[in-house]
Order: structure tokens, then C-alpha cells, then sequence
């Protein structure tokens, strides 16, 4: 007869795989493609963002935002329902001191009506100009953030976590930094540092450093429809990725994305479609053993 809490086991033991690559590779919640468009660049957008959804690619990028903008995003990773992430940021500019916002970032793991673990990233983001003039820029970015990690329950009697035990908590504050440089705003470089204050999850003998990374980006515009992305990213203790993109805007509202991405190889393709004030993103991203990821995305600006 078969045992019936082996499934239970089996989608624990997956969800534990999962989260923990979520936890190490990601940096608590932060992905290197927080948004659709990012998504289908392969996450090569770190050079190229200018709207809310900088304050997760790049918080440099914030100073090219000119009035009051907001982004939502939402999606379950590699299609699975059980893991779910979901993205808000909101930014206004205040006069001089550049472009000010609120970022949210939450994913989590849910299992038949039941959280097993989540993962929350609320910060401050700033962005803004330290030089400007007719030809180049150079701009500055941070974002100071609140992370915790909340381990749900144990699996219980039921094996189902619906009877478990609590198994804690732990928080801790991070902090990113980014920097964009561009000539006659045709090129970009631009950098990118997460987590550079090296923040550590839990006390004592089980406290656990949160890895940092490292991305530096290009961008490039031969003309006004078009904008090619490379980007390169280390993380702590993982392989180097290299992502590049292509945004080509085939009316004057619609415009194509597609992306690719090693370490894993990834294949990325999105569509934005502009209405007057709103943005909508769709994008997709491919991966070699898992299924694909989709996200949706709103983007407006005032």
C-alpha cells in the first residue's frame, strides 16, 4: 500500500529546493529582472531603465523619472502556482533632490491554503542627478531596504502545514547602490550593487551572510526605435551570467523585446504596449530543465 504522506514530502522536499535557490541566487527577493520588460531582456536592463521600475534594476535610473509613476507586477515562478511573486514601486521627483519612491517586493511558497515561506524586501529608493548637461549625465542611486524572511510552519500531524509549528522569523536591513553614465543619451553604462553592506539572516552561530551582486550593464540607441542591452552579473559564490536584449518599437505605441541569457541559457521575449498615461508588459523568459516564466506588468506615469 502506498505510503500517503509521500506526496506531502515529495512537495515540501520541492518547494525547500526551490526557495532555497530563490533565497542564495536572489538575494531575498531581489531578481535581476523585476518587471516584464526586464524579463524579456534576459535581464540586461540594468542600463536602460528610467521609469518606477528602476527602483529594483537600478535606483540611478529614478532620475530620469519627471513625474509622479507607479509599476505592478506580478507572476509564479517557472509557471508553478504554488510560487508566487508579486512587485510595486511608486516614485516622484522632489524638485532638486532627484526622484524619491517606495518599493515593494514579496514572494512566497503556498501550499493547499497554507503558507510554507515568504520572503519581503520593503524599501526607500532615491535616484539622482550629479552631473547634467547638453552632451552627458552622471547619476546616483540607493535603495535602503527592510528584508525579512518569515519560514511559515512546519509540516504537522496532517503533513500539510494546517497543525504545524511556527518556525520563526528573521530580518535585516540591506542596502543597493547604482550609477549610470551617458553620452548624448545614445550610450550607456551603467552598475549595479546589491546588498553591499553584507547583511546577515538570523544570531549568533545561525547567522547566515545574504550573498551580494554585482551587474554592470551597456546600452545603446542607434535611432530613436531602437535600444540594444548587455549586461554582465556576479553573484557570491555562483557563476558569472551574461544577458543582452532588444527593444524595437515597431509602431509608435508598440514596441518588441527579446532577450538571452547564460548560466543558465535563457531565451527572453516580451511585448509593451503604450496607452497614453499606462504601460502594460507582458514578457516570458525560457529555462533549460524548468518550465517558462510569464510576467504582466502595469506601468503608469502622471
Amino acid at each position: 500500500m502506498r505510503n500517503p504522506m509521500i506526496k506531502p514530502i515529495r512537495f515540501y522536499l520541492l518547494s525547500f529546493l526551490l526557495l532555497s535557490c530563490c533565497v542564495f541566487a536572489q538575494v531575498t527577493s531581489d531578481r535581476p529582472f523585476a518587471g516584464a520588460r526586464a524579463l524579456a531582456l534576459g535581464g540586461s536592463a540594468v542600463a536602460a531603465q528610467q521609469d518606477a521600475w528602476a527602483a529594483f534594476n537600478n535606483p540611478s535610473g529614478l532620475s530620469r523619472v519627471t513625474g509622479i509613476a507607479a509599476a505592478f507586477g506580478y507572476d509564479n515562478g517557472y509557471g508553478y502556482d504554488f510560487l508566487s511573486h508579486s512587485l510595486f514601486s511608486a516614485v516622484m521627483p522632489v524638485s532638486r533632490f532627484g526622484t524619491v519612491g517606495l518599493m515593494f517586493d514579496r514572494s512566497g511558497v503556498e501550499y493547499g491554503g497554507n503558507t510554507l515561506a515568504t520572503e519581503t524586501a520593503i524599501g526607500l529608493s532615491h535616484g539622482f542627478f550629479l552631473q547634467k548637461d547638453g552632451n552627458s549625465t552622471l547619476a546616483l542611486g540607493y535603495n535602503l531596504k527592510y528584508l525579512t524572511v518569515d519560514y511559515g510552519k512546519s509540516a504537522g500531524a496532517s503533513g500539510d502545514g494546517s497543525d504545524g509549528v511556527s518556525l520563526g522569523s528573521s530580518s535585516t536591513m540591506g542596502v543597493d547602490l547604482g550609477i549610470t553614465a551617458s553620452l548624448r543619451e545614445r550610450y550607456r553604462v551603467a552598475a549595479r550593487v546589491s546588498n553591499i553592506n553584507r547583511p546577515q539572516m538570523g544570531q549568533a552561530n545561525f547567522a547566515a551572510d545574504l550573498p551580494w551582486s554585482m551587474q554592470i550593464g551597456l546600452a545603446y540607441s542607434p535611432y530613436d526605435l531602437v535600444w540594444t542591452t548587455a549586461s554582465m552579473q556576479r553573484t557570491g559564490g555562483l557563476d558569472t551570467q551574461y544577458s543582452a536584449g532588444i527593444e524595437y518599437r515597431i509602431l509608435e505605441q508598440v514596441a518588441l523585446l527579446t532577450g538571452v541569457q547564460s548560466n543558465p541559457n535563457r531565451l527572453g521575449l516580451g511585448l509593451r504596449i503604450e496607452l497614453r498615461s499606462f504601460a502594460v508588459d507582458y514578457g516570458l523568459l525560457t529555462h533549460p530543465v524548468l518550465p517558462v516564466t510569464q510576467q504582466l506588468s502595469l506601468g503608469v506615469a502622471l
